[in-house]
């Protein structure tokens, strides 16, 4: 035998890895596969037993047809609601004009019809403020008896700012850090 065959078989039994790796990690492979397989026929067994579940309630199975129309999302009032007070100052209602803003967005209130949408901001009146309240939405509305949400806001915002004294305002400015 030459030697340079003696030297190629001894380098390729160096760089191959001893059989003992070999044989665990196919070892391993094999527990892999088994694992894969256990996990698949619970999931399967899982969803026979949902199947059977739902032939045993006696609900009809209709299959889903996408609707033309949306209907508008039911919105949820909170368990705890800042409710704007009977004698609100302008920081009082920036703080629950951020809070009727946010409720405004999670609820989707701009897909409800108008009644609805102001029916939700009166969610967020206290029984004081809901009186006046009721006096500026109807001035306040391009349409008698109909304003919109950001009309009832608007009229809000400047019945607020109308009763807030100057020389408090001022008060603050010059005191502001």
């Amino acid at each position: 035998m030459p030697r340079g065959g003696k030297k190629t078989e001894q380098l390729a039994m160096e760089t191959s890895p001893p059989t003992e790796t070999r044989d665990s990690m196919a070892i391993l492979l094999q527990v892999m596969q088994q694992e894969i397989c256990e996990e698949r026929h619970a999931t399967e067994e899982r969803f026979n037993l949902l199947v059977q579940a739902m032939n045993q309630s006696g609900q009809p199975h209709t299959t889903y047809q996408p609707s033309t129309t949306v209907p508008p999302p039911t919105y949820r009032i909170p368990a705890s609601i800042n409710r704007l007070s009977g004698t609100p100052n302008m920081v009082e209602f920036t703080v629950w004009r951020k809070s009727w803003n946010d409720f405004a967005m999670i609820n989707r209130i701009e897909l409800h019809d108008q009644p609805t949408q102001l029916a939700a901001l009166r969610t967020h009146l206290s029984q004081d403020f809901q009186a006046i309240f009721d006096k500026l939405s109807t001035i306040a509305a391009s349409v008698p008896d109909q304003p919109t949400v950001d009309e009832a806001l608007l009229a809000i915002q400047s019945f607020i700012r109308g009763m807030q004294n100057i020389i408090v305002d001022r008060f603050h400015f010059f005191t502001r850090h």
